[in-house]
């Protein structure tokens, strides 16, 4: 073997190209594989410690180069809700800019063609909630300095279907037993497991999805999924009182748990239901005014509202949510009477910015309290404004985002 060269199985591969092996696979690694090919040799892939002699040296100098761009592979691009409320905060304050890419939840080859295209040295990829294949991760690694991983729901499981019985639902989970090893595994949660172990760092939007980062990523953090909130709390509130809902329409499924409260609570109050979804609620027990979604009317339908209403079920899929419904009604200083799921007891604060409510019985007396007591709606939508300023607001996550990155560097 000639000297300055690096052994690499059965054949030499020159040194410009180790700082690129190191990190996966590569344009280097494709011409060491054709040559054995043509040779008719099989060739042996070194097993390297990672970090470790030599190739650790080179990756820790590679990537010491400073982040100076940003690309962002999401399912839908901007459109989709994750990316642009987790990533858009960043997008907007400009530190870097963000290229971004619609990739789907699986990327396409022509997705991860875009992909590669857009790497560099000074180049990190946030792959948010999108899941590559091995392959294809292995030359996203050897095109960008870093690779980051972005989720902000349970995509290891399955959610939950309210319409089909235990018995309905019974071959499903069977199936998922044998299949993947849970009757709650998703589809996604073998390939996300993967991506988890390949990136350098994974952004998890709370405390119950880091929990299951750990243990496959080698480092992971939490920031949440944050809003801009309004600047002041509404001079007054609509009378009668409006119990508001706002969401997609998948989750309408959830207000069969407040069905009895609320149809118990007409008999004797004076009240209107408000959905802001892209469909109305069929199955209310009471007339529902429905506003079509769009963010102008959300904000206006949320500042005119009395009570925010959360409920969900308890299961693998809701634990992971990042109770973003009761972040956008504290943040339009409104008042919220939730289901204690997941993280939701850290959004709302029990008897302070709101309610956290188990059975009907409490999910009617919480109502009850709201709907005929205007002087507490007004004092706990200040204190739910507050603490979502301080806890999650656009600001908090821009500069959690920017000391994520910033640490890529060293």
């Amino acid at each position: 073997m000639r000297e300055g060269s690096v052994e690499l199985g059965l054949i030499e591969a020159p040194p410009e190209a180790e700082a690129l092996r190191c990190r996966g696979r590569s344009a280097a690694s494709d011409t060491v594989a054709q040559g054995v090919r043509a040779g008719r040799r099989r060739f042996r892939k070194p097993r390297l410690q990672k970090n470790s002699g030599a190739c650790g040296q080179v990756l820790r100098q590679a990537r010491s180069v400073m982040v100076q761009r940003l690309v962002l592979a999401s399912p839908g691009g901007w459109q989709a809700p994750s990316a642009r409320y987790r990533l858009g905060p960043l997008e907007r304050e400009g530190v870097w800019p963000i290229d971004v890419i619609s990739a789907g939840s699986s990327p396409t080859r022509e997705a991860i063609e875009a992909l590669l295209e857009r790497g560099g040295d000074a180049a990190a990829l946030i792959l948010q909630r999108a899941l590559p294949s091995a392959y294809d991760l292995d030359r996203l690694r050897a095109r960008y300095a870093h690779l980051v991983f972005d989720f902000d729901d349970a995509v290891y499981t399955v959610p939950p279907d309210l319409s089909s019985s235990w018995i309905g639902k019974l071959p499903k989970r069977v199936a998922r037993l044998v299949l993947r090893g849970s009757p709650y595994s998703s589809a996604r949660k073998r390939p996300l497991e993967r991506t988890l172990r390949a990136v350098d760092v994974c952004v998890a939007g709370n405390v119950v999805l880091a929990d299951f980062a750990r243990q496959f990523a080698r480092r992971v953090t939490e920031i949440p999924t944050t809003m801009d909130p309004v600047p002041a709390p509404p001079e007054s509130r609509a009378i009668p009182p409006v119990v508001v809902w706002m969401g997609l329409p998948d989750n309408l499924q959830h207000l069969r748990l407040v069905r009895q409260s609320l149809e118990e609570l007409s008999r004797d109050l004076d009240f209107r239901v408000r959905i802001v979804s892209s469909r109305t609620w069929e199955d209310s027990p009471i007339p529902v005014e429905f506003v079509p979604w769009s963010q102008k009317a959300l904000r206006e339908s949320l500042l005119t509202a009395s009570v925010g209403l959360a409920p969900l079920t308890d299961d693998p899929w809701t634990r992971g949510k990042c109770a973003f419904r009761a972040i956008q009604y504290g943040g339009h200083a409104l008042p919220t009477v939730a289901s204690p799921v997941g993280i939701t007891d850290r959004v709302v604060l029990h008897g302070t910015t709101g309610y956290l409510a188990r059975s009907s019985e409490q999910w009617k007396q919480a109502l009850r309290t709201l709907l005929t007591d205007s002087g507490r709606v007004a004092q706990m939508g200040d204190a739910a404004l507050r603490h979502i300023r301080e806890q999650y607001s656009d600001s908090v996550a821009i500069e959690a985002w920017r000391a994520l990155i910033d640490s890529l560097d060293r």
